[in-house]
């Protein structure tokens, strides 16, 4: 999952999660975390002890081991020598990252302990509310633009538009940053660099630490330059502490979209966490009797696996398969099973109205598992913009030197056999981002969604 990938907990290594991210953003990685505040760590400085922690780690957890065995034995005995005579924690970093690049495979990726943020750091503790100014940002025109903006937000009050130009924050220009992954070759390589950046952007920007106050440059729909400063709200949004994961922040959002004299049910969520069950189980009631139904997955990183079964059970009238998790010790099949009781005990059906999914560059890692499971069952249909084919389950380790360690532990592929690592979701309606859309506030995703429910009212 993307979230903050500058960011990794404390612990050892959990129950697989999906996650994602690639050796070869490793780069983009240190260079992206100057966008977070840091917390300075005092870690000891030993580098065999993590050498050898990573060696291992990638034996006992890797999904095909057997494959790239004799390559690993021959990787231990020409890096552990160099690892032995380095002569910073920098130099020990770099070099245990060379060997994981031996391996060719994503999702194998050396964090260093100083990028830490400390926005994502503190008790832990499940639950709580987190300060937010309202700003989502995405690039558009090789620009860095906003480009949702919360209802009552501090960025509304203070007179901030989507489709703005951000040109700074706190005196940092983005410009640059940006110039760099846009001058990369088209390919996988310059997509998660992308992703990355606003990833983060949305992340500082969204949710200062500190004092949660920000400063920025911005260019308006008249091209004037604005300078503004926005001091984060108090939000109900939640925070749960997932094993070796950071922190994560969750919104849940539910409404009845009017659609003629009937509706449309329209579902937004910021990650997939154990708290999405229970806030399905009080929303659908009350969205059953709409035509159809929107499920918003744009800018949801990812989380937990096992939810996406939870939510497809109240879409499926019959049992599918979503996907199927494959590991070291064997498979693990993503079955969707009809949900025919609520939590009370009271008999449902399963929504069988046409489905639409929204996604877009930032919908990573469960949140593409989910959309490939619906469109190759064909449940639904997906919109928006492709994703970024971040989708390989993977763990997250804390090393002796205060390093953290991010190892693929299983591979993914949909319900026809493909794997979408790399690949990701190309949606059946492509609608590119437009700046004049967000300029006149036209969400093309939510109205071809929406216009494709209206023709599909009579299909199951």
């Amino acid at each position: 999952m993307i979230l903050n990938n500058c960011s990794l907990a404390r612990s050892q290594p959990s129950a697989a999660v999906a996650t994602g991210t690639r050796g070869k953003s490793r780069r983009w990685l240190a260079l992206l975390c100057w966008l977070v505040p840091v917390a300075a760590l005092a870690t000891p400085y030993k580098a065999l002890e993590s050498f050898d922690l990573v060696w291992d780690t990638v034996r006992e957890a890797h999904f095909d081991y057997p494959s790239i065995e004799a390559a690993w034995e021959q990787a231990r005995q020409e890096y552990r020598s160099k690892v032995a005579e380095a002569e910073s924690q920098t130099e020990v970093r770099r070099l245990i990252q060379r060997m994981l690049d031996e391996l060719e495979t994503s999702h194998f990726v050396i964090l260093g302990a100083s990028t830490l943020p400390e926005a994502l750091e503190g008790s832990g503790a499940s639950g709580g509310s987190g300060r937010s100014t309202g700003i989502e940002v995405r690039i558009v025109d090789e620009q860095a633009v906003t480009w949702r903006l919360a209802e009552d937000s501090a960025a509304l009050e203070a007179g901030l538009a989507t489709g703005w130009v951000i040109e700074a924050f706190d005196g940092r220009k983005i410009q640059p940053l940006l110039a760099d992954a846009l001058a990369m070759d088209e390919g996988q390589q310059r997509t998660w660099a992308l992703t990355f950046l606003q990833s983060m952007l949305s992340e500082r920007l969204g949710h200062p630490g500190g004092s949660g106050e920000i400063e920025l440059v911005v260019r308006n729909d008249r091209d004037q330059q604005i300078t503004l400063s926005l001091a984060a709200r108090q939000t109900n949004r939640q925070r749960f502490s997932l094993g070796a994961l950071p922190a994560l922040g969750f919104d849940f959002h539910s409404q009845r979209l009017a659609a003629g004299e009937d509706c449309i049910g329209y579902l937004r969520f910021s990650t997939w966490v154990p708290a999405l069950g229970a806030e399905m189980a009080a929303a659908m009631p009350g969205l059953r009797d709409c035509m159809g139904m929107i499920i918003d997955l744009r800018g949801n990183p990812g989380g937990i696996a096992g939810m996406m079964m939870n939510v497809a059970a109240y879409f499926y009238d019959e049992p599918a398969t979503l996907g199927t998790m494959i590991t070291s010790a064997g498979e693990l099949n993503f079955r969707a099973l009809p949900r025919r009781v609520e939590l009370d005990g009271t008999p449902v059906e399963p929504f069988t109205g046409p489905l639409a999914i929204i996604v877009d560059e930032l919908s990573a890692s469960t949140s593409e598992m989910f959309a490939a499971g619906i469109q190759v069952t064909g449940r639904g249909r997906v919109f928006g913009q492709p994703t970024p084919g971040m989708a390989l389950p993977a763990g997250m380790l804390r090393l002796p030197n205060g390093d953290r360690l991010m190892y693929a532990l299983a591979d993914y592929v949909d319900p026809d056999g493909d794997r979408i690592e790399g690949a990701g979701i190309t949606p059946d309606f492509l609608e590119p981002r437009r700046l004049d859309d967000l300029r006149t506030g036209i969400d093309r995703p939510l109205v071809s969604a929406r216009d494709w429910i209206l023709e599909n009212i009579s299909s199951p």
